[in-house]
């Protein structure tokens, strides 16, 4: 299979490297060392432990570094991109505009080939690190643990790719999803079925939360991350008892459910994180950055550039009036005092986003993951088991700390229509909506305008979208392909 680039992976001051190529089904390596030396260096755990969190680095890197463009940054832009693919964000120009236009899908397309080389280039480098540090049976604990934190980062790529390049899982289990390296040498691989995807997502991050505990900082993929996403992962099944399980673990490793308010802090360390990454002026992508493009406060593109990014009218407006996350948006009528202060008092401005003000200019850190989310998805799977009560209970607690005004709903299906809200709300853009709008298997609709009351008028505003329409995030449309190179290099694969 044609080889996409070279890849350097290091491993610090233990003189252990290897060269392989990014292409996950064929490899290429030449070791510096001995066998014999490696082999010692392998039966001591800190020694161990060096190698494997050298070799973790280089793939938290590729999650957070510039890849190819400046729309091409690992798992923030990510996020952002598919975002963009919904409802809930308006845009208008700029990076990042053909996928809000829904036009990013085809297989020579940078977004369809970009995902495919990230995800994998993760999936390769730690498929060659289970295989040169894991390639005997060794059930000490400390080495099971180690081990976890590789199948943690791969179970995550497997779930991002599996989901970019097909429909969400409930009613099309035997659809094709992704192939799926597990060894570095595996090549031309076939497509596997969306049942066997979700089977190896679930075995790899399940291997995770067995054997990693809650770790003291947020950089790492620990018990809490890898719970998150098995809650994510069982949420697209509907499997709401493994859902509320896996949403209750992640909440155990200590974060606490942290108000976001205007202004807000971005620090990976927050007491609501379970899993970011430390920007500093090394790593900082200045223009090629989330805060480039989500901050209108600094001289960048959403900034300097003008390429802001919008809150839908008609979402903002089903906010309480007492909603203190009303603040992290333009809106003169609510915030008037925020909005002169920051210069953005102009019509133009109305509903920009003002949740990702940098809190460190370009230096701030990225957030890939809050424990609102798993706590979110903790109170919707008891709703579809139909623990009303439990699930009124935690609702309640979640949305008075952000609106005292907030009844909560007595039937199911009204408290569905609450939760389904609130994680549209405090998850904006933070690369839920999509996947949550695809596996609700609910209609995306940019049409809708706001109706609200203003001065004791009725307001009828027009959607704030530039390209207003109705569409289906489970249809053939809106599925990318796959990259055509892939394609024509391995025969076994079938195009969507």
């Amino acid at each position: 299979m044609k080889k996409l680039r070279n890849i350097l992976l290091f491993c610090g001051a233990m003189a252990l490297a290897t060269s392989c190529s990014q292409d996950f089904l064929e490899p290429e390596e030449t070791n510096f060392i001995t066998e014999e030396q490696k082999k010692a260096m392998l039966q001591d755990p800190k020694e161990l432990a060096n190698l494997v969190q050298a070799t973790l680095n280089v793939n938290y890197n590729t999650l957070q570094g510039y890849w190819s463009s400046h729309d091409d940054w690992g798992l923030r832009a990510f996020q952002l991109a598919t975002d963009m693919m919904g409802t809930d964000l308006a845009h208008t120009r700029g990076w990042f505009v053909f996928d809000y236009q829904l036009d990013n899908f085809n297989d020579n397309y940078r977004r369809t080939n970009s995902t495919w080389n990230i995800f994998y280039d993760i999936v390769s480098k730690a498929n060659i690190a289970l295989r040169d540090y894991f390639s005997e049976e060794d059930q000490r604990p400390e080495v099971l643990t180690l081990k976890a934190k590789f199948t943690g980062q791969r179970g995550i790529a497997f779930f991002h790719l599996t989901n970019f390049y097909q429909v969400t899982y409930v009613g099309n289990e035997d659809k094709l999803g992704i192939p799926l390296p597990l060894k570095p040498e595996d090549e031309n691989l076939s497509r596997s079925t969306l049942k066997e995807c979700y089977a190896q997502i679930i075995k790899d991050l399940t291997f995770t939360v067995d054997h990693v505990g809650y770790t003291d900082g947020n950089a790492d993929i620990d018990k809490a991350v890898a719970a998150a996403y098995l809650a994510k992962v069982y949420a697209s099944m509907e499997d709401w008892q493994n859902t509320e399980k896996y949403a209750k673990i992640a909440q155990g490793g200590g974060a606490i459910d942290a108000v976001l308010s205007y202004p807000p802090i971005w620090t990976y360390s927050n007491a609501d994180v379970l899993w970011g990454f430390d920007v500093t002026a090394v790593t900082s992508g200045l223009w090629a950055s989330f805060y480039s493009m989500m901050d209108p406060t600094l001289p960048f593109y959403a900034g300097k550039s003008g390429q802001t990014k919008h809150i839908y009218n008609h979402l903002y407006h089903q906010m309480g009036k007492k909603d203190i996350r009303r603040k992290l948006y333009v809106n003169t009528d609510d915030n008037k005092a925020i909005a002169e202060k920051l210069g953005f008092t102009a019509p133009k401005f109305k509903y920009m986003t003002l949740k990702f003000i940098a809190s460190d200019k370009a230096n701030t850190d990225y957030v890939y993951l809050r424990v609102q989310d798993p706590l979110l998805l903790e109170i919707e799977a008891m709703i579809e088991q139909n623990k009303l009560q439990e699930a009124k209970a935690k609702l309640k607690v979640f949305v008075e700390a952000r609106d005292a005004d907030f009844k909560v709903a007595d039937t199911q299906d009204e408290l569905r229509a609450q939760v389904r809200l609130q994680r549209r709300l405090e998850l904006w853009g933070e690369g839920t909506s999509w996947l949550d709008a695809r596996r609700w298997k609910i209609e995306s609709d940019r049409t809708k305008g706001a109706v609200y009351e203003l001065n004791g008028k009725q307001v009828n505003e027009e959607t704030n979208h530039a390209v207003p329409k109705k569409f289906n995030l489970n249809t053939i449309e809106m599925i990318h392909k796959l990259p055509q190179r892939e394609v024509n290099n391995n025969k076994n694969l079938i195009q969507n």
